[in-house]
């Protein structure tokens, strides 16, 4: 800076303003360099002790990482808050949970069905975006081969067993019963009522893991995609039974969505714009039956009979892959199929 304000006779001031710098903090650096020190530092006060970076990192990878939070990085920097300022953990436990989200998308698997109708995903979920701040109950309905979301169950009251029963039995009717239904371990969803439906239309079900959401990701997907919706309308509804017309729509809106996923084309045109598969009651005896006996089968090797549930997802999995219908992506590549 001296060479320059020798070189065009130009005040030092006025050159510090041209590049947008205080002149105080300019001249405050320039006196820590001559006193040897450096010009920037890390702001707040200096740590004393030395800091194991090895076994800091090995803490913040153990930490539980969730979506957008870490927890207890409080209690972890009290214990280092002497060899490390909380900026400096924050941007590490960031870096962290970058990783372990990175590590853990790449793990997971993705199921690709090549089939409209061959299996449906059934959930509940709630918004509280009504025009008086109620909640709007809602239990979404969709195909997983075409993402087709069916008109959703929508009130303001939780539906009881046989609603959601009365609404699969009309859907199986006018739309034909698919062979799976996907569903979480919700009572209302596991209702006796809706299980007779299952029974009478001969629909296999497949339960979600307990407290793992991404084994029925689809219908996860949609209730993002359907309360995105109603809260950009929520100021049109102008009353509940507005809200749920507007779920109806919302249906509407979303079937005729061009997605990536399916090649460009809509839900409307992939499931309505070919043959979609269906099978006779005698064709869902013979899956029923080589799902039970390969599911006993590999509970007799296990030997362990609470292992039922996660048997029958397998032996579910393992049938559909057998016979082409559907292909498991993990980290780009296709998992092979052991029978």
């Amino acid at each position: 800076m001296d060479a320059l304000s020798c070189t065009y006779t130009v005040p030092q001031i006025t050159l510090v303003k041209q590049l947008g710098l205080s002149y105080d903090s300019f001249m405050r650096w320039k006196r820590r360099i001559k006193a040897g020190a450096e010009a920037v530092s890390q702001p707040g006060p200096r740590k004393v002790e030395r800091i194991d970076l090895e076994g800091l990192q090995q803490e913040i990878a153990n930490l539980k990482h969730a979506r957008k939070r870490t927890h207890e990085t409080g209690v972890l920097y009290q214990r280092y808050n002497l060899q490390v300022s909380r900026r400096e953990l924050n941007s590490m436990v960031i870096e962290a949970r970058r990783e372990h989200r990175s590590k853990q998308a790449t793990s997971m698997q993705r199921i690709i069905w090549h089939l409209p109708n061959l299996a449906w995903a059934i959930d509940g979920s709630e918004l509280t975006a009504a025009p008086d701040r109620s909640t709007l109950i809602m239990y979404h309905v969709q195909d997983l081969g075409s993402r087709y979301k069916f008109p959703p169950v929508a009130g303001s009251h939780i539906p009881c067993g046989e609603e959601v029963a009365g609404h699969l039995a009309r859907l199986f009717t006018e739309f034909a019963a698919p062979l799976f239904l996907k569903r979480d371990n919700e009572g209302i969803l596991n209702h006796t009522a809706v299980n007779a439906v299952l029974e009478e239309h001969m629909v296999i079900p497949l339960n979600s893991p307990t407290y793992y959401a991404p084994y029925n990701g689809s219908i996860e997907h949609t209730q993002g995609e359907f309360k995105a919706y109603l809260r950009n309308w929520v100021w049109k509804a102008g009353s509940d039974e507005g809200m749920e017309l507007l779920a109806d729509l919302g249906a509407h809106e979303l079937n005729h969505k061009h997605r990536r996923t399916l090649n460009g084309q809509n839900s409307c045109q992939a499931y309505f714009g070919c043959p979609r598969i269906s099978f006779d009651r005698r064709k869902r005896r013979e899956v029923f039956l080589w799902i039970k006996q390969a599911t006993f089968d590999m509970l007799k090797k296990l030997g362990d009979d609470g292992l039922y549930m996660t048997a029958w997802r397998i032996a579910a999995r393992t049938w559909l892959q057998k016979n082409r219908y559907i292909t498991i992506v993990r980290n780009g590549k296709v998992l092979p199929c052991y029978y």
